[in-house]
């Protein structure tokens, strides 16, 4: 089997994740420290989104299967922990596909970091196959008027997807 590797596009700013943030593990692909930008989007909830553009991926198997394993998030700028958090929430958006609510997290237990389990329920090879996909992250609670900032790392088990261009 392949492994698979993210490109992802900040969509504030356009930025590139560079391959350093991306790491692999047999029959995982996990993302070390992606940033995170949170924008208050109502007086008790901020949202931040990430732009995966060119995936790339397909299935090499019909048993294809991929799981969020866990999502981490850690306090990068603008706040010293998540202490005002009462839930978050993940969330994966794809061309013609509904969003999936891949991991939540209510109530929080502490207040840095920030660790939910991923659903093992949702199939995510449609949203991998997908040319352009949209990861949120939703923190409810007592949220900052200003914007601030985490760093994100989450691993995803993979199953019979492979990626152009990448070996096991």
């Amino acid at each position: 089997m392949r492994i698979l590797a993210l490109l992802i596009a900040c969509s504030t700013g356009g930025c590139v994740i560079a391959s350093e943030h991306v790491s692999t593990e047999l029959r995982a692909v996990c993302t070390d420290d992606v940033p995170l930008p949170f924008q208050q989007a109502a007086p008790r909830r901020a949202v931040a989104e990430i732009q995966v553009e060119d995936v790339g991926a397909s299935i090499e198997s019909t048993d294809a299967h991929a799981t969020l394993r866990e999502v981490t998030l850690a306090a990068a700028s603008g706040i010293d922990d998540f202490a005002f958090a009462e839930s978050m929430a993940m969330d994966l958006v794809a061309p013609e596909r509904d969003a999936a609510r891949v991991a939540e997290l209510a109530p929080v237990p502490a207040p840095s970091p920030l660790v939910a389990a991923g659903d093992p329920e949702i199939d995510l090879v449609d949203y991998l196959t997908a040319e352009r996909l949209l990861v949120r992250v939703t923190i409810t609670g007592d949220v900052p008027e200003r914007p601030f900032a985490a760093a994100m790392s989450a691993c995803i088990d993979v199953e019979g997807i492979v990626v152009e261009g990448q070996e096991d």
